[in-house]
Parts: structure tokens; C-alpha cells; sequence
């Protein structure tokens, strides 16, 4: 199991700046609107489902501690 400091490090350090990237990137991709633009935020989604999964997991952990 990994540590209550690790948890909290990996959250911060890496989860939530992945999301704001995805996020944007997600945004920037819808606004432009092409059909190259609409395969890339398709192929996108399932990383953001699994990002967002993750996060969930990690913060559930966290009230636990």
C-alpha cells in the first residue's frame, strides 16, 4: 500500500495537473471542431474516464485518512 504522503503527493503533483491538461486539451478540441479535431477528443475520452476514476479512488482514499 502506498503511504498517506505518497497518496496525497501523487494527487496533487500529478492527478490534478493531468486533469487541468486533459481538460484543456478536451476544450481546445471541441472549440476547433474538425473532424480530426472530433476523432482526437474521441480517442481522448476513455483516458479522461480513467483519469477522472482515478481521482475519484484517491480521494475516497484520502477522507480515510
Amino acid at each position: 500500500m502506498l503511504r498517506d504522503e505518497k497518496i496525497r503527493a501523487v494527487y496533487s503533483e500529478w492527478l490534478l495537473p493531468l486533469r487541468s491538461v486533459v481538460t484543456g486539451i478536451q476544450s481546445e478540441l471541441e472549440k476547433d471542431g474538425g473532424d480530426d479535431e472530433n476523432q482526437m477528443a474521441c480517442l481522448l475520452n476513455p483516458v479522461q474516464l480513467v483519469l477522472h476514476r482515478c481521482i475519484e479512488l484517491v480521494e475516497e482514499k484520502m477522507k480515510g485518512l
